[in-house]
């Protein structure tokens, strides 16, 4: 793999439903905006997104939040973001921070993991 490709900004990514326990997820790079589509990022301490339509719950709030390539982006709320997955069932992510200026709706993978949720990458 080329230094280029492993610094690239974030993968999408997809979850595809293999049987009843397993999950696979594919990722691709790609800089474009990718508005309706979750990154699930190692390296972020919090989930984002700038969706604020998303919220199903939602309270203002204050702080910045500084991204891997040093800029600070604006928080302006907090709350819980809902939506169907793959297999019909509606999920519900709390503790999402709406940030002003993201370009990718974030998925702290760190903050799942201490949450007591599990998942898996080769």
């Amino acid at each position: 793999m080329s230094k280029s490709k492993e610094k690239a900004n974030a993968s999408i990514v997809e979850q595809v439903h293999d049987s009843d326990d397993d999950y696979v997820l594919t990722t691709s790079c790609n800089s474009g905006v990718y508005d309706n589509k979750w990154v699930l990022d190692s390296g972020c301490t919090l989930h984002m997104t700038f969706r604020r339509d998303w919220f199903s719950s939602y309270e203002t709030s204050r702080g910045t939040v500084l991204m891997g390539n040093n800029a600070t982006c604006k928080i302006v709320g907090i709350g819980s973001v809902w939506g169907r997955c793959h297999d019909g069932i509606v999920r519900t992510i709390t503790e999402v921070y709406d940030v002003f200026d993201l370009k990718k709706n974030l998925i702290s993978l760190g903050t799942l993991d201490n949450q007591g949720y599990k998942y898996m990458s080769e």
